[in-house]
């Protein structure tokens, strides 16, 4: 079994000395020379683009020598190394020796894979200084003057300012300060503008003490303070930034809560009541604009928030501040998502914080050129010599050039100390059921179709390893040899006690056998045509077992296809009936499944299922081996963690080849997907936080090791998790999040992809709510909500807790305007959208109390929530729609607005399309534009449209439609083809079931929902 080393070392929290394990493979302790060498032979030269080159600096020379005397002796002068690194005595590691290899200055080689050009260094933002703060200049004589973060000094005339007050220690007195517009009530205290200039800090004297925490912009003298930040963009126009002052002013964002100004109508201008508003969508569902502060090492790089994503933008500083506020606190994460331009970096010594193991980031200080501090634990490190060395210039540049500081993720390809024995091949074994339900289903041929087609494009190199097992009432082996054309099919009727019948040719090479593999898939759907005498049952279980002995010594992917309800043989089934009380059969109905699960996990191997049963299948009980489900705590180290694996589930229910061509469709679309994506071998997930934050809750599809440590068999790039948080003390200027994954790519190297995520935090109340992140909070919400209905808790109970975080959030809003009257949202933040949402979510078929959908429907809907990415979960819960007639009138740059979920906006005379999370509608109404018809449908004619009219015609209208259709369906891999819906067809029922704003049989309309919440929040 393939896991990283880990060190151990003893973790302290709230008093307690624990053992963690932290990642580990790091051998290279050392402290650094003052004096630099030029290395040779290493560096990174593609990391700065063709026509960039390093910036040649000489700020190393003021470690070699002492600076010049200030003039007049004011302030000490630059200090030698004023970071130095911990030594053995004061370090809780050893400093370990070095090997040969390991030499700063060996032959390294630096590789970088599909970077992007990155732009000159940005010159730092240093203010002057304001009337009424002091400021002290250092002088520097001409050979020793220090150059900081790739810039020269400005020379300074020798004015001694009046020192009013001694200066305020740093831990980083060089580093940038953040350029936010100090708050102040007159244009007459503003204080003057920012000089684009360098002016270097001298060090305090050593009677002051270090500060432990991030550097303040409002202690460090010469500097104003920085007013809390809001989210907004910082580039404005001048009338824009007077609107926003003027509101600033209006909401008392500054200090304390004031008298509120209301406008004519009764409210602020920046609140809304959403029972007066009808149509909340029309003022957008936009991303909020993350303010990062000005004085990190490059604070325009941002993580793509598809990946990265907090309920809260804006972080509140205490507990009691996030109590008071009763909104949840949690983050989003997609690990292993596909990303475009992703910066590959190859080097022998991967530069990570020498106490917390911290990846070095954009978030990071940067001092000078020769020590980088923390961002979560606040500690001072070392940067190697190879860091800043450029080997085109032979000289050495700005760190801030790196990849790693300039993007928020990066990828490294980790050496050999992350692994423990030689990288695993990729393995596939298939599962297939041939059973009687199986054959009439007619799945078999576009399994075959697909992974015929797709062989080739499987993830693996020339190792890789497949393997074939079909059941029914027995075990079907498949035996391959070199000499021959077809392989033989072994059968094993003994299922309860069942072995292996051949120990070489079931699991073969893919490309020494590649003929014979594909003239077998060609010929199964043909050679299981027939009902057979053994057809009658499915002994999935047995299947499975021998499967895991198969493979456990190597790891690897196990693709089950599956029809009917396993009833025979290991872990036999028997059908229960159907919930009269949403969420009652939803638990396990044996425990085979979940040993199997934890076997498998520790043997490296992932579990995926296609399900396509026309019967009650028990996929509840069925996915406890796929899914994992965490304790809600998990430092309760009492054992609440169970059932893990970390596959995929897949439903495809009432499948017929035959008569649902779109369920054909969807199949193809999401097995070409499953079989041609990215694929991670053994893998480990950590997340690190700033310090005062802690991780307490995940909900996804994982196993849990340690506190922050995840195991994953398999990871994909469409799954994803999430995880709640606390404040345990109170936070600094801005906080951070980490995750690393550390995974053995399909080609056998082992990397690390690293995602960081910085945030300000706030003090201030109302910020909280300006800052809401909604698609953060649904995806959490709907995961956590399915976790508790799968383990045992009733639906209703997953039900009022979605609605008691409307209710809660809402009715604390309220509280801080000081207004109890109607439903009262701000209008920046995604708060003013929460109550639809949840109210989409209410009438989802994972969460719905009506008693017509299906058990099997039901747990389908859950998992797909559990495993899947915010996007794939919002387009689920909450459809798009659009009118796309308007396209025939508008520009050629327009695309029509989303209209909201109800059918008081379906015109008779419109066309509309509808995309949810995994098929599309096209509604096609009776007074419909002949015109428009004609050129999209083919035909004026209502009644002859049909499924097949909506083909992509020569004219351009058509060419439009088509092209919106793949704007809007754009990453949507598991998307069916378009259905085309007229008012009189059978499927208008499950068009009209979508448009969750209306009133349906078991829940309220929008309109009604608000209602109910204004009155529990008038109650409480």
């Amino acid at each position: 079994m393939c896991i990283p080393r880990h060190d151990t070392f003893n973790f302290f929290a709230n008093g307690i000395s624990q053992q963690v394990t932290f990642l580990s493979g790091y051998t290279n302790y050392r402290r650094m020379s003052n004096i630099p060498t030029a290395p040779g032979n290493v560096g990174f030269p593609q990391a700065y683009g063709r026509n960039q080159q390093y910036q040649h600096v000489q700020q190393f020379n003021q470690f070699a020598q002492p600076s010049a005397a200030a003039p007049n002796n004011i302030g000490p002068s630059f200090a030698v190394n004023p970071f130095p690194f911990p030594t053995a005595t004061t370090s809780n590691e050893p400093v370990k020796p070095l090997a040969s290899s390991q030499v700063p200055n060996g032959p390294n080689n630096f590789q970088v894979n599909q970077s992007k050009s990155y732009a000159p260094p940005v010159p730092s933002a240093f203010a002057g200084a304001p009337t009424g703060f002091p400021q002290q200049i250092p002088s520097f004589s001409s050979a020793t003057q220090p150059v900081l973060n790739g810039q020269p000094p400005v020379a300074q005339p020798p004015v001694v300012p009046t020192i009013t007050q001694p200066p305020v220690s740093s831990a980083f007195a060089n580093a940038r300060p953040a350029p936010f517009p100090a708050a102040s009530a007159s244009p007459a205290l503003a204080p003057a503008p920012y000089q684009q200039q360098m002016a270097p800090r001298p060090q305090p004297p050593a009677s002051y003490p270090q500060q432990t925490g991030y550097p303040s912009t409002a202690s460090q003298p010469g500097f104003p303070p920085a007013p809390p930040q809001t989210g907004y963009p910082q580039q404005y126009n001048q009338p824009q930034m007077q609107n926003m002052n003027q509101q600033f002013d209006q909401m008392k964002l500054g200090g304390a809560h004031g008298q509120q100004q209301q406008q004519m109508g009764g409210f602020r201008n920046d609140i809304i009541d959403l029972i007066a508003e009808r149509n909340i969508q029309q003022l957008g569902f936009e991303d909020i604009t993350v303010q990062i502060p000005q004085s990190v090492a490059e604070p325009n790089a941002h993580v793509d928030p598809n990946i990265f994503r907090s309920t809260l933008v804006q972080v509140p500083q205490t507990e009691e501040l996030l109590k008071k506020s009763r909104l949840p606190f949690a983050i989003t994460l997609h690990p292993f998502r596909d990303v475009k331009n992703l910066n590959i970096i190859q080097c022998s010594n991967i530069v990570r914080c020498r106490y917390c193991r911290t990846y070095i980031n954009p978030y990071v200080y940067l001092p000078d050129h020769r020590h980088w501090k923390c961002n979560l634990c606040n500690r001072n490190n070392d940067l190697p010599d190879d860091f800043c060395w450029d080997p085109v210039t032979k000289a050495f540049g700005d760190p801030r050039n790196r990849p790693e500081i300039q993007n928020a993720t990066v990828e490294f390809i980790a050496p050999s100390e992350y692994m423990l024995r030689p990288p695993q091949p990729a393995v596939y074994v298939f599962v297939i059921d041939i059973s009687a339900a199986a054959i009439q289903s007619g799945y078999l041929n576009t399994f075959a179709e697909q992974l015929l087609i797709n062989l080739d494009q499987m993830p693996g190199d020339d190792r890789a390893q497949v393997c074939f097992i079909a059941v029914d009432q027995c075990l079907h082996f498949f035996s391959f040899s070199s000499n021959k054309r077809y392989p033989n099919e072994m059968i094993v009727d003994d299922i309860d006690d069942a072995f292996v019948p051949s120990v070489t040719s079931l699991l073969v090479p893919m490309k020494k056998f590649k003929d014979t593999i594909r003239q077998f898939i060609k010929q199964l759907p043909e050679f299981y045509s027939q009902i057979s005498p053994t057809s009658n049952g499915n002994c999935l279980g047995s299947a499975l077992k021998i499967a895991q002995s198969m493979i456990q010594e190597i790891g690897g992917r196990i693709s089950i296809f599956q029809v009917s309800l396993p009833n025979l043989g290991l872990g036999a089934l028997k059908s229960r009936e159907e919930s009269t009380e949403g969420g009652q059969n939803l638990g396990p109905a044996t425990d085979f499944y979940k040993a199997l699960s934890l076997e498998c996990t520790g043997f490296q191997i992932c579990l995926d299922l296609f399900m396509f049963n026309t019967q009650y299948a028990d996929l509840a009980t069925l996915c406890k081996f796929i899914t994992s489900l965490t304790s809600s705590s998990i430092y309760s180290f009492t054992a609440e963690v169970a059932k893990f694996s970390t596959g995929c589930v897949y439903h495809f229910p009432n499948y017929n080849s035959r008569n649902d061509v779109h369920q054909v469709k969807r199949f193809e679309r999401t097995l070409t997907r499953y079989l041609t994506r990215k694929l991670g071998f053994e893998a480990v997930l950590r997340i690190r936080t700033s310090r005062g934050l802690a991780l307490t809750g995940f909900y996804g599809n994982f196993f849990v090791r340690s506190p922050d440590l995840l195991a994953l068999a398999n990871v994909n790039p469409d799954s994803a998790l999430a995880a709640q948080v606390t404040i345990e003390e109170k936070l600094p200027q801005y906080v951070c999040f980490q995750s690393a994954l550390l995974y053995t790519s399909s080609k056998g190297d082992r990397r690390i992809r690293v995602h960081t995520m910085c945030l300000p935090t706030t003090g201030d109340l109302l910020q909280l709510y300006n800052n809401f992140d909604l698609k953060a909070t649904v995806s959490y919400l709907a995961k956590i909500g399915v976790e508790r209905s799968m383990t045992g808790n009733a639906l209703a109970d997953s039900r009022e807790a979605l609605v008691n975080a409307v209710i809660d959030s809402v009715g604390a809003y309220q509280k801080a305007v000081s207004r109890g009257s109607g439903m009262l949202v701000p209008r920046s933040g995604h708060l003013r959208l929460f109550p639809s949402y949840v109210l989409a979510m209410l009438k989802h078929p994972a969460f719905t109390s009506g008693r017509g959908i299906r058990l099997d429907d039901r747990a389908g809907a859950m998992l797909m929530m559990r495993a899947s990415p915010l996007d794939q979960i919002l387009a689920d819960i909450y459809p798009r729609l659009y009118r796309l007639n308007e396209l025939a009138t508008m520009p050629e740059d327009q695309t029509p607005p989303m209209l909201p979920l109800s059918f008081e906006h379906i015109s008779r005379g419109g066309v509309y399309l509808m995309v949810t999370g995994t098929i599309a509608f096209v509604y096609v109404a009776a007074s419909a534009d002949p015109g428009f018809l004609v050129n999209v449908f083919g035909t004026s004619i209502y009644n002859d449209i049909d499924d097949y009219s909506l083909l992509e015609r020569d004219n351009d209208l058509s060419r439009r439609v088509h092209a919106f259709f793949k704007q809007v369906t754009q990453f949507r891999f598991y998307l069916g083809p378009i259905i085309t819906i007229k008012e009189h067809s059978p499927l208008r029922d499950v068009f009209v079931r979508r448009l969750v704003d209306d009133r349906s049989e078991s829940t309220h309309s929008y309109v009604e929902f608000l209602q109910h919440l204004k009155r529990e929040i008038s109650g409480n």
